[in-house]
């Protein structure tokens, strides 16, 4: 995330997912992200708390256009929504964002849970308004293939 400033801010630039069957310890599991944009660094983690839970959906919040003349954001918060039914937001604070809404829920069908991402990112526009993470869509799968095998 870009902290928020007066002159081109971009918002939320990516979003990484951290992967891995259940019951592993969380430093047993993958990183995967898709695009990400040139600004800001990583900061907030956001995880599903109970052991055996995983995500099955997020919201995106967005920032509409804005006009010629005023800052563009796009992205600027996520919620994710867990399989034991746990709802996190990543940025409460992002309500300072004028124009901006959440999706509403992209939930994966029953039984299964995310595990892929794919985002929309804008290139640089070195002289233009950087918006950088525009959208998101992400890869539901057979929430069997999650746990740990003994």
């Amino acid at each position: 995330m870009e902290p928020k400033s007066t002159v081109d801010d971009t918002a939320l630039n990516g979003i990484m997912l951290y992967c891995g069957q259940l019951g592993l310890e969380f430093k047993g599991r993958t990183p995967i992200t898709s695009k990400v944009g040139p600004f800001g660094e990583w900061e907030k983690l956001i995880n599903c708390p109970t052991p055996m839970s995983y995500a099955v959906g997020f919201e995106l919040r967005s920032q509409k256009y804005q006009g010629t003349d005023t800052d563009d954001s796009a992205a600027i918060n996520m919620k994710l929504y867990c399989s034991d039914g746990n709802v996190f937001e990543g940025y409460p604070e992002s309500r300072n964002y004028r124009n901006a809404r959440y999706t509403g829920p992209q939930m994966c069908s029953a039984g299964k849970g995310i595990c892929g991402i794919q985002t929309e990112v804008e290139a640089y526009q070195f002289l233009g308004d950087d918006t950088s993470l525009n959208n998101v869509r992400v890869k539901c799968c057979n929430a069997n293939n999650f746990y740990k095998k003994y």
